[in-house]
């Protein structure tokens, strides 16, 4: 009798382990307090279990010394209130920094989130989801609200740093309607600044701003070595950014660094913008020429089509090639993840 109880309180003590910790090892996090400790343990992996509003003023988990690891499964729930206000320091979201360390790694670092009303002010490389990337992974996010920076400011991710010459940052399936403010140089409307970075099946619906530096709807400035941006579409109103060899708008990518040593390569496909929107440099309104979906511009696709479910759906050379698996795809609206409210 006394074996069987010890097998019997045993077996209890292990439901309740797989309870809070998770099945494979991921620790459950239901409210704020949870949230915040993830910072406690930086190579842990995380899912929400629920939505989440916070209280106050959030620190950024994770920093470059000391870079969040992990993973965060958000299971499509959403985090709101998130509020940071730091203009003086640098690598600035609701992670600060994270950081993929092996080439062999396949996890994700933050993936199936939503940061609805979002209010982050930072210096530099300052984003939503990620403030600096060291070859991190972001899949299936969605973010909304005002990122403000001085420099590499990013709907998604502020920046992106060389990890290593085959690790790179990737940004897929994502979405952002936030409004990307710099208050001098690189906004965009997916990543700020990349450095190794590859994006893709992503798009963009807010506006990217800055008076002197570059600006892109999906990135801003490939600051160094490799960048791929595939099947990406943007349909925001307008982007602005600075004139000159420091300047440049486009709906897709805004430049890339001329400096010889920066190593820049750019390959941009199937990548298409909203026909009427419209580009600024110095504020004063641009012509927009570069009609290709292989360009910095994108190929232009007027408002009607873009609300049709065959252009986000097609896979050939004519459409975005969006998964319906990941996506909810319908006429008259644009595409959205799931638990998403779709304003655009």
């Amino acid at each position: 009798m006394k074996t069987k109880l010890l097998y019997a309180k045993t077996a209890m003590f292990a439901l309740a382990c797989f309870s809070s910790v998770g099945v494979w090892g991921q620790t459950k996090i239901t409210d704020e307090k949870g949230l915040k400790a993830m910072a406690e343990n930086l190579a842990g992996d995380y899912v929400l279990e629920n939505n989440i509003t916070l209280s106050g003023e959030w620190e950024p988990i994770g920093t470059n010394d000391a870079p969040f690891t992990g993973t965060i499964d958000g299971k499509g729930h959403t985090i709101y209130g998130l509020k940071i206000n730091l203009p003086e320091q640098n690598s600035v979201g609701f992670i600060g920094a994270a950081k993929i360390e092996e080439v062999s790694s396949t996890k994700t670092t933050v993936k199936n989130l939503r940061l609805v009303g979002v209010e982050i002010t930072g210096r530099q490389d300052v984003g939503t989801v990620i403030g600096n990337s060291y070859g991190a992974r972001v899949s299936e996010c969605y973010t909304s609200g005002l990122v403000y920076g001085w420099d590499h400011t990013g709907g998604i991710i502020g920046g992106t740093k060389k990890a290593s010459d085959d690790i790179m940052t990737e940004v897929s399936n994502c979405y952002s309607n936030a409004a990307v403010v710099s208050s001098s140089y690189q906004a965009g409307g997916i990543i700020g600044a990349s450095n190794n970075a590859v994006v893709d099946h992503c798009y963009f619906a807010g506006v990217a701003v800055c008076p002197e530096g570059r600006s892109g709807g999906i990135v801003a400035l490939n600051d160094g070595n490799s960048l791929t941006i595939a099947n990406c579409v943007v349909l925001s109103s307008y982007i602005k950014a600075g004139g000159g060899e420091a300047g440049g708008a486009n709906a897709i990518l805004g430049a890339d660094n001329p400096a010889k040593d920066s190593n820049a390569v750019s390959t941009i496909s199937k990548c298409y913008s909203w026909s009427d929107l419209k580009l600024y440099e110095n504020n004063v309104e641009i012509g927009r020429t570069n009609n290709a979906n292989d360009s910095y511009d994108g190929g232009y696709i007027d408002s009607e089509k873009l609300k049709t479910a065959a252009f986000w759906l097609a896979t050939d050379n004519k459409g975005a090639g969006f998964d319906a698996g990941i996506w909810t795809v319908a006429e008259n609206t644009y595409p959205s993840l799931p638990g998403v409210h779709n304003q655009c």
